[in-house]
């Protein structure tokens, strides 16, 4: 909020705006990952992605592997 207020952002802006982008943090992260937002595990991942992209896809499978194994697959209604 602090730094979206010293851009010039009003008090209305800056918090619809933070609130617009945690809820799309919150739906990728669901999506992807299949987690809920905020999980420790993903929210302390960051990707520095000038190691380039070999780095990058490497870096993000084995997060994927770490959560898959972390969490239950979702049971099939038959």
């Amino acid at each position: 909020m602090r730094r979206l207020l010293a851009r010039g952002k009003s008090q209305n802006e800056a918090e619809q705006l933070v609130d617009s982008v945690d809820r799309e943090r919150h739906d990728f992260i669901q999506k992807y990952f299949r987690v809920e937002w905020p999980d420790r595990a993903v929210y302390h991942t960051m990707i520095n992605t000038s190691i380039g992209e070999q780095a990058v896809l490497e870096t993000i499978l084995d997060l994927a592997k770490t959560l898959d194994a972390r969490v239950p697959a979702p049971t099939r209604a038959k």
